[in-house]
């Protein structure tokens, strides 16, 4: 069988950042950039986004700087950020990372009307330095080279390209939270038995879908675990596991 004719496009490298694929943001946390490598050359907070999608084996995460002027400190373990400049300020820089990714998903969410976008996430309840603006937010995603603040200097972003709706997403940093109503204990066993083979984010993604077999619903699903996740998703809850002996990490990261 001859070749179809080629194109120039069929020459193109790929560059090793996940792009072109549908993906719910999983998780939302204030913090440092989690690459060492990154956070060696500068430990100021970022947004950090874990993005779970069924067309790719891992979760992705990607991290957003939020610029350096508004001396943003991180709260609620990650929860939410606070300018230690002006406490009222609510909004990130425009030309910052995380401010053109928010500039994007409002525009996208409003299809085109950014007073509609801007509508939905007031309905949501949740400022942009907080994690629930975001969290259960599906787009499609693409990674795109965007111009940096050094002149002729460009870095890779990880973009949304088209809003494809919301899933429900409860109990997660960010939302309003209850008090527990359960025996958290069970929970943590829960926790050990999912964690064995996988990493932080792979445990927290798994929680999010493991059953309860006395009611066949997911943990993650009942209102009354909401405080609970909110401990797992921020990282507070698998660092009091491991504390415990519950949990431990093998050298390649992963929980044994």
């Amino acid at each position: 069988m001859a070749n179809k004719p080629l194109t120039n496009e069929d020459f193109d490298l790929e560059s090793g950042f996940a792009s072109n694929f549908d993906g719910t943001i999983t998780e939302v946390i204030f913090g440092p950039n989690p690459s060492p490598q990154y956070r060696a050359k500068s430990a100021e907070p970022g947004l950090t986004l874990t993005i779970e999608s069924p067309d790719l084996e891992e979760p992705v995460t990607a991290w957003y700087s939020l610029g350096v002027k508004k001396g943003w400190q991180v709260a609620e373990n990650g929860a939410s950020i606070v300018s230690s400049v002006n406490p009222n300020i609510k909004a990130f820089n425009m030309k910052s990372r995380a401010g053109e990714m928010i500039v994007k998903a409002i525009t996208l969410v409003g299809d085109g009307d950014v007073t509609k976008g801007k509508a939905f996430f007031a309905k949501r309840g949740f400022y942009m330095t907080q994690a629930g603006m975001l969290l259960g937010l599906n787009f499609h995603w693409m990674n795109v080279v965007l111009p940096t603040q050094e002149e002729g200097r460009t870095s890779n972003s990880l973009q949304p390209d088209k809003y494809l709706g919301e899933v429900p997403v409860k109990g997660v940093a960010g939302a309003k939270i209850e008090t527990p109503s359960v025996d958290t204990t069970a929970l943590d066993d829960v926790v050990a038995k999912v964690a064995s083979g996988k990493s932080e984010s792979q445990v927290k993604v798994a929680m999010m879908k493991e059953k309860n077999p006395e009611t066949g619903k997911t943990y993650y699903g009942d209102k009354a675990n909401e405080a609970y996740f909110k401990e797992l998703i921020s990282g507070s809850k698998l660092a009091e596991l491991e504390a415990a002996g519950t949990i431990g990490k093998g050298p390649d990261g992963k929980y044994v």
